[in-house]
């Protein structure tokens, strides 16, 4: 199961009051790329979004005769943006890392799992990949991929 958890202020303004408006999604992804995030319209700001994503999980080895050797885990990068870098109208996608194979002699790396921001009239603005864990082979474990914060 794949997940992504963000959550951020809307403040909107009309009739001479403030409104504001807390925004907290978690979505379970089924496919490989999706929309998650769209920037309400007629906010006037966004504050503190913040976002954790996982790359995928390294193929093992098939059990055999002897011992299967298991891939090594996706890294995990969190992050966060402000009401100066993310604004109305932008779009938050995600594309989520595969699992790497498993097969009889060595497994295959995982994938990256990358989250973009894209504004209207000016394009891609903002990336952050976490990268796949490594294939088991060679009788060893796959490596673990690092994450940040």
């Amino acid at each position: 199961m794949f997940w992504v958890r963000a959550s951020s202020k809307a403040f909107f303004s009309g009739s001479g009051m403030d409104l504001e408006t807390r925004i907290t999604q978690t979505n379970v992804f089924s496919g490989v790329t999706e929309d998650f995030y769209v920037v309400p319209e007629g906010a006037n700001r966004i504050e503190n979004f913040s976002f954790t994503i996982s790359g995928a999980n390294g193929g093992g080895t098939t059990p055999t005769a002897t011992t299967g050797r298991a891939g090594g885990l996706g890294g995990i990068v969190s992050g966060g943006l402000d009401e100066t870098e993310l604004e109305t109208g932008d779009t938050i996608r995600i594309r989520k890392g595969l699992a790497g194979g498993a097969n009889n002699t060595n497994g295959d790396g995982g994938d990256g799992t990358w989250l973009t921001v894209t504004r209207p009239g000016t394009g891609l603005v903002y990336t952050f990949v976490a990268a796949g864990g490594g294939g088991a082979g060679n009788g060893e474990d796959g490596r673990n991929a690092n994450g940040f914060t």
